[in-house]
């Protein structure tokens, strides 16, 4: 059996992807789902709920144990916890996060100021405040 457990505190859900094998997710009591290759289970933190998808990106579910950000129509609020998360910073954005939508591959070996550059990029603007990034709306 080989999966990726996606549980870090900053996330609302507990993912579980299964490459192969095969997996069984509980819920709250008796509840649970038995997982096919190629899925993904979410368990919800707050109401135990699990909600399964088939054929998902399991290369960009994996791409961290290659050294990789991997992003495929990634919305923002993702995007920037995975950025926080690795590169051991806070991110804030005041207001409402705009729908956006991200895509490519970046290099985890890149050190946050080459993430900066690119966010740029992106006609995204910010300001650094120690180890916080503010996103400017």
């Amino acid at each position: 059996t080989h999966f990726n457990i996606n549980a870090y505190d900053n996330e609302p859900d507990i993912s579980t992807t299964l490459i192969e094998g095969s997996v069984k997710i509980s819920g709250i009591g008796q509840h649970y789902k038995k997982l096919q290759p190629g899925q993904q289970a979410k368990l919800g933190k707050y109401d135990g709920d699990i909600q399964v998808e088939d054929n998902v990106d399991t290369d960009a579910i994996l791409a961290w144990k290659n050294g990789f950000f991997s992003f495929n129509y990634t919305d923002m609020a993702t995007l920037l916890r995975q950025i926080e998360r690795w590169y051991d910073i806070d991110i804030e954005y005041p207001g409402v996060l705009p729908d956006r939508k991200f895509g490519g591959k970046i290099s985890r070996e890149n050190n946050v100021s080459e993430i900066l550059k690119i966010m740029e990029e992106s006609n995204m603007r910010f300001r650094l405040e120690n180890k916080k990034i503010i996103i400017l709306p």
